[in-house]
Parts: structure tokens; sequence; C-alpha cells
């Protein structure tokens, strides 16, 4: 079976290096080992590059929802705590309304 240099429709076909001799045939078989390499190796980096992007950008998108949750958690009590001093004035101003008509009635009678 001929090397995998020398067979496929993008190589150059076996007739092909052996017509051109064999120190220029082991040179360009070299050359496509060498491009293949520097392929594989554009390939990793693209990779790191794409991988390190979607990292980044999870990174953002749980800063961004944990800035969301956490004013949503701070409108939500400020809001609690508003409707529990609504509730805590008009129980004062009951009783306060209740102590005053009480007096009123022992100073009238």
């Amino acid at each position: 079976m001929p090397p995998r240099e020398t067979v496929g429709p993008w190589r150059p076909r076996r007739e092909a290096l052996e017509r051109l001799g064999a120190p220029v045939a082991q040179a360009l078989t070299e050359d496509l080992r060498e491009a293949r390499l520097e392929l594989a190796r554009a390939a990793a980096c693209l990779a790191f590059a794409l991988a390190w992007v979607g990292v980044h950008l999870v990174r953002g998108i749980h800063f961004a929802v944990g800035v969301v949750v956490e004013v949503v958690l701070v409108v939500v009590a400020c809001c609690g705590g508003s409707a529990l001093l609504v509730v805590e004035g008009r129980r004062l101003n009951a009783r306060a309304y209740g102590t005053a008509r009480r007096s009123a009635r022992e100073l009238n009678g």
C-alpha cells in the first residue's frame, strides 16, 4: 500500500512523484507533512481561541445574571421592608387613635 502522502485527490499522485525522482518526491512529501502539521497547529489554536472566548462569554453571562438576580432580591427586600413599615405605621396610628378616643371618652365622661 502506498504512503498516505502519495494518494488522495488533494495530494500528488504516486506516478507523478515517481516521475519527479526520489529526492524531489521525498522533499515534496516532507513539505506536505509539514503543511499538515501547520494546519493541525492552526486548528488547535483556533479551537483554543474559541474555547477561551466561550469561557469568557459564559463568565460574562453568569456575572450579568448574578447582578440581575441581586438587584431583584434588593428590590424585593426593599418592597418587603416598605410594606412592613406601612403595616407597622398603620398599627401605631390605629393604636394612637384608639388611645386618643379612650382618653377623650374618659375626659368627657
